[in-house]
């Protein structure tokens, strides 16, 4: 969805080049956190990669970095 926003110019926000850089406008824009954009960008990078090379990725390896710590 927040790719879309490539589809409204009238709201005067950049183009986002990418799924990823959808939650960096939306950062730049003050409508999310730094943070929170940074960690979105993150997940939808990584759904690039599971969307598109999923028979050779090692899924133990993987999610390794997105697993909740203590």
């Amino acid at each position: 969805m927040t790719y879309h926003l490539k589809s409204y110019p009238r709201l005067g926000l950049r183009t986002p080049e990418s799924y990823a850089d959808a939650f960096n406008v939306l950062s730049e824009e003050k409508i999310i956190p730094p943070d929170l954009a940074k960690i979105l960008a993150s997940m939808a990078k990584f759904r690039h990669i599971i969307a598109h090379a999923y028979t050779k990725i090692d899924v133990k390896k993987s999610l390794r970095p997105y697993q909740l710590q203590p």
